[in-house]
């Protein structure tokens, strides 16, 4: 039923909106803003990657949370925030632990034993900007 709402009602309607944006701008335009969108999305990307993780490895160590490859996380984090004191400071300044707890409150670690443990319970401080409602 909704396969068929979908065709009937929503796309004509999505249909007219593409023609209409056609008619008021030009197509070069129009790809050179839709590049432009898809290079941005791509980069965000490749930043929320590095920022998720950065503050993994910074809680995995903080914490000595016990994870498979722990020696290479390790040495990843005396790269990021001991031996590079520039990056460290521009990696806390933008994806700080608030940040990032309010930000993706789900993640998770999942240590040698299996035991997937949530990161947001490292920092009780700190609340996510949602609000849970507890089920009676």
């Amino acid at each position: 039923m909704l396969a068929l709402y979908l065709i009937k009602i929503v796309n004509p309607k999505i249909d007219k909106f593409i023609d209409w944006i056609k008619g008021k701008f030009n197509i070069k335009i129009l790809k050179t803003l839709v590049l432009t969108v898809i290079i941005l999305l791509f980069i965000d990307f490749l930043l929320s990657t590095f920022a998720l993780d950065a503050y993994l490895t910074r809680v995995i160590v903080n914490n000595n949370i016990d994870v498979k490859n722990k020696e290479q996380v390790v040495q990843k984090y005396d790269y990021l925030y001991n031996k590079n004191e520039t990056l460290s400071k521009i990696i806390y300044t933008l994806w700080g632990d608030e940040f990032m707890v309010k930000f993706y409150p789900n993640v998770t670690v999942r240590t040698t034993s299996g035991e997937n443990l949530l990161v947001k319970y490292y920092f009780p401080d700190i609340l996510p900007y949602f609000y849970k409602f507890k089920r009676n």
